[in-house]
């Protein structure tokens, strides 16, 4: 039986095919660290807490405005949600 994946290791493929599928951006686990690094140095920009342990944030990727989640508990960008949704949008939004 195959070994299942531990959260963190899911939310990052997540992560990584969200950004490919909406954005058309790939990156690789360098880049991937680094905008993990921008989210905990505070260079991206805040939106708002959506959970305990969950926060949005807006950040330039390959010169494209991405929206992210971020999971602080376990330190992953969790997804990219779609480049068309306004604040409000985002706050109501219960999507993959």
């Amino acid at each position: 039986m195959p070994r299942k994946k531990p959260k963190s290791q899911s939310e990052r493929i997540h992560f990584k095919r969200r950004l490919r599928e909406r954005y058309g951006i790939r990156i690789n686990r360098n880049a991937y660290r680094e905008l993990v690094d921008r989210v905990l140095l505070g260079e991206t920009t805040y939106i708002f807490k959506q959970s305990n342990t969950r926060t949005i944030h807006r950040m330039i990727i390959c010169n494209k405005s991405v929206i992210v989640v971020y999971d602080s508990m376990r330190r992953e960008l969790v997804t990219a949600l779609p480049p068309d949704l306004t604040e409000e949008d985002i706050r109501n939004y219960h999507g993959n």
